[in-house]
């Protein structure tokens, strides 16, 4: 198994002077990974995570592990949780709560013990395994290619190990280890599929795991490939607005691969398949009544033909009492720019306005959102006007209205940026000293 440790590290040019926090559950294969580890003169600190769903035999297995590291005079991190509990509050399956758990602990420990890497006992049969559970789920065929082997800081050096391997290398090295009973348990998907699917496979095809490490690196190459030219698409495509992102449905779609690029898109903001076909059926014609919207906990989707919004779900109410002396303010993905001037009515328009000297010695002068019951006395327009009338007329989507910067002074709105000016003949006169306020075109 050392020549697996060693061939990993050489091939994605690991630094060997790094501490490695190794996941240590106490069974065959994480405690081969640990001793292979001591077979190096790599540094290591061990992390042991009772979930607390095995009671007794749970708190056993932490023990073995920390007695087995302090005889070897090893760092260790244990950790309990409670994970039914955890699961209920997160609305999720005890499994999945299980690995969040797990995983968001060993990223926090990497800072704790100073580590360069995470290593996972994980191996060529938990490959196969996960492909095929993720086939069986109808998950994103990105989660076909399965398990990487290396993702910074996460390294699974036994990757391309078989678990016979792993059971030769143990029993040669007389390693101690726990039974996990509930390893045994056909409960678990997992365990059927361990059981009863793989060894049905290995009889038909008794090379099928070397065909899986195979394709595994293929497909992953494949879907790097795919991340990359993602990542392209966005940049020309994705566009943002006062943290709100836009993109135009049919244009995407109809790019090579379009619905793949859409759905990948969405995922980033926490969407999944079904609102991916309640999009696809928008874009095939059925178009939602206005101001509908698809929503997860953190974000909403709003689609105003040809262009879907996807916004934040949390409020967007934001204000910013402007220091006078700064050159910019940023307004989410926006700039203002704050510069010295005299008052010129010339220069002034939707996306510029003019602040007396004598107004930004006042802390009311703020930058906020569009609140109701905003007005505005625009320039050169008898009487007033609503701002959310102003924002609608201009067919502003919904998500944007709630973003737009409003200038107010008191309780006085004089400048909706981009826009709208209020007149200002009755606060400035030429020549008069102040500022003048400019959104940028570019954030």
């Amino acid at each position: 198994m050392l020549h697996h440790l060693l061939s990993f590290y050489a091939k994605h040019q690991l630094d060997r002077s790094g501490t490695v926090v190794v996941g240590v559950s106490g069974g065959k294969d994480s405690m081969s990974l640990l001793n292979c580890f001591l077979e190096t003169e790599i540094p290591i600190a061990v992390a042991h995570m009772n979930f607390s769903l095995r009671g007794e035999e749970a708190v056993h297995d932490a023990d073995f592990v920390k007695n087995w590291c302090d005889e070897r005079k090893i760092p260790v991190y244990i950790k309990e949780v409670k994970t039914h509990l955890i699961a209920r509050e997160l609305g999720l399956s005890v499994q999945m709560a299980a690995r969040q758990l797990r995983y968001s602990w060993f990223h926090d420990l990497k800072s704790e013990a100073n580590a360069r890497y995470i290593a996972l006992a994980h191996h060529a049969d938990d490959q196969l395994e996960t492909i095929l559970i993720n086939l069986i789920k109808g998950y994103s065929p990105k989660l076909m290619a399965g398990m990487r082997g290396f993702t910074d800081p996460i390294i699974r050096p036994f990757i391309k190990a078989t678990r016979a391997e792993i059971n030769d290398y143990a029993e040669s090295r007389q390693i101690l280890y726990q039974e996990d009973a509930s390893n045994a348990d056909t409960k678990y998907l997992r365990n059927n599929v361990r059981h009863w699917v793989v060894p049905i496979l290995k009889e038909m095809e008794p090379e099928i795991l070397d065909g899986v490490i195979r394709n595994s690196q293929i497909l992953q190459d494949v879907f790097a490939g795919f991340a990359d030219h993602l990542e392209r698409i966005k940049g020309d495509y994705l566009k943002e607005v006062y943290g709100v992102y836009s993109f135009e449905l049919e244009k995407m779609r109809s790019l090579p691969g379009g619905d793949a690029l859409v759905f990948n898109v969405l995922r980033e903001f926490g969407f999944d398949r079904s609102h991916f076909l309640a999009l696809k059926g928008w874009s095939d014609g059925k178009w939602p009544d206005a101001g509908k919207y698809i929503e997860t906990d953190t974000h909403r989707i709003y689609f105003y033909h040809p262009v879907v919004w996807i916004e934040p779900s949390l409020n967007p109410k934001k204000a910013l009492t402007i220091d006078w002396s700064q050159k910019e303010i940023q307004w989410y993905n926006q700039k203002i720019r704050i510069k010295p001037t005299e008052y010129n009515a010339d220069q002034l328009n939707p996306n510029a306005c003019f602040i007396p000297i004598e107004m930004t010695q006042d802390a009311s002068v703020v930058l906020r959102n569009p609140e109701d019951g905003d007005k505005i006395k625009p320039f050169n327009f008898k009487g007033s006007k609503q701002v959310s009338d102003l924002l609608k007329e201009a067919k502003i989507p919904i998500p944007l209205r709630k973003r737009v910067p409003v200038l107010v002074a008191g309780n006085k709105v004089y400048w909706v940026a981009g826009h709208r000016l209020a007149d200002l003949n009755s606060i400035a006169k030429p020549g008069q000293k102040g500022y003048l306020a400019e959104l940028l075109k570019e954030g």
